[in-house]
């Protein structure tokens, strides 16, 4: 039976939005630059999220934070080891505001900020 998504049973979820991975600048960037412009990946997620929008489709944004405590984990993958090695996504606590790297790519903050005060909107 094929998929019909429809705004009353279907979410979209993205993750890991940070500037880390996604903009000049980040500690990550120089893995995925030439993916990112190869692929128009910053265009393609704007559309995505502005089309779920106006469709009516939930939107829901995953960051992937690091905090100081997350520097004692005894049991690691390599990726989390190669995360904390570069000091990707850190935050001071969960109340601080997250840096430059940590923080969404600046183009996307429109869709996820305007999605936080619909969603509040609709759950009330």
């Amino acid at each position: 039976m094929p998929c019909k998504p429809h705004p009353n049973n279907t979410a979209i979820v993205i993750t890991d939005l940070q500037n880390d991975y996604m903009s000049p600048g980040g500690r990550d960037y120089h893995l995925t630059k030439g993916t990112i412009e190869r692929n128009n990946t910053i265009q393609n997620l704007e559309l995505l999220m502005r089309t779920a929008m106006n469709k009516g489709y939930q939107l829901f944004i995953s960051p992937h934070y690091l905090y100081p405590h997350d520097n004692g984990w005894q049991f690691t993958g390599n990726e989390q080891k190669m995360l904390l090695g570069l000091r990707m996504y850190q935050v001071v606590n969960a109340y601080a505001p997250p840096s430059f790297r940590a923080d969404f790519v600046h183009s996307f903050k429109p869709y996820i900020f305007d999605n936080i005060d619909r969603l509040l909107h609709y759950s009330s």
